[in-house]
This record gives structure tokens, C-alpha cells and sequence, in this order.
């Protein structure tokens, strides 16, 4: 894995370390490699899928005194399933109409959030068409760009630049 080899030359250049994940197995085993290597490497198990662990992780890092100078993120949600078994597709008519946002095409400074859920929206969108191509299923993602609703003011960020 590209973050296992990345870790391991971060600890060779002297940098201590915090694993953080839910197999302790693994992250014991790469800790004792990386001691065996002259850096320290702290396990700290924790599953990120579940709600408020980011938080109680960040309050164990707090409490142990450790510093983050680099931050490698690699988690990520293995859900698959098939989008070819939709009722839609059985009744053989539908449409399916996810909605991203021009956000979705580009970095959003102060929004990174939203501009990088719109993405995962976008890419959705995208493997479901592939999935229905060869069914009665319409898929059309959207993509609209700045539209006049209460999001702002709803999600608590009128001060962005995006909408001021």
C-alpha cells in the first residue's frame, strides 16, 4: 500500500509517528518495524467510520502530548453494491438524477467540505451510468453553478467568499 511505503520513508527520515486505523495487528507490526528503524511509532486504534471518533481520536493525540506536522489521510468507505437491481430497472423506465454542483470540478477554498462531497456526487453519478448503460435507466448528474437558496445561512457560512 502506497500509504504503508510513504509512512516508512517519513520514519526513515527521523519522523516519529502516530497509526492511527482499525486493524491493530498491522499497525503493531509496521510500529515495531519503524522502532527497529530509530523513530518512534505510537499505535492509537481507532475506526473513523463511526460517529465522533474523529473527535475522541483528536482528545487522544491531545492527551499524549503529540504534535501532528503531517497528516496522512488514507481512509476511505469500502461500501459496493450494484446499481443495476433498482426497482427502475425490473419496471424497465426510470431516471436518476444526482445532484452535484460546479463545485464538484474544482478545490473550493473554504468549502473544501462541500466541494469534495460534490465530487464523490459527480463520480457517483458517473459509475452508476456506466453500471445502467445497458438498461431503460436514465442517469443525469447535475452540475448547476451558483444557485440563489438559503444554504449559506443554513450551513452557517455567509462569510465565505463563494458567497459574499
Amino acid at each position: 500500500m502506497a500509504s504503508v511505503q510513504l509512512l516508512r520513508a517519513n520514519s526513515k527520515d527521523g519522523q516519529d509517528l502516530v497509526l492511527v486505523g482499525r486493524s491493530i495487528a498491522p499497525m503493531d507490526a509496521l510500529a515495531e518495524e519503524i522502532k527497529s528503524g530509530g523513530a518512534n511509532a505510537t499505535v492509537l486504534p481507532c475506526d473513523l467510520s463511526k460517529a465522533e471518533a474523529a473527535k475522541v481520536l483528536a482528545d487522544k493525540i491531545e492527551a499524549q502530548g503529540f504534535v501532528i506536522d503531517v497528516l496522512v489521510n488514507a481512509a476511505g468507505l469500502g461500501g459496493s453494491g450494484r446499481f443495476d437491481q433498482p426497482g427502475m430497472v425490473l419496471r424497465g423506465s426510470g431516471k436518476i438524477l444526482p445532484a452535484a454542483s460546479t463545485a464538484a470540478f474544482q478545490p473550493g477554498p473554504q468549502m473544501a467540505v462541500y466541494s469534495a462531497t460534490k465530487a464523490y456526487v459527480l463520480s457517483l453519478g458517473e459509475a452508476i451510468t456506466f453500471e445502467l448503460k445497458d438498461t431503460a435507466v436514465n442517469v443525469t448528474t447535475l452540475c448547476p453553478g451558483p444557485t440563489a437558496t438559503d444554504f449559506a445561512r443554513v450551513a452557517g457560512i455567509e462569510d465565505v467568499t463563494l458567497f459574499t
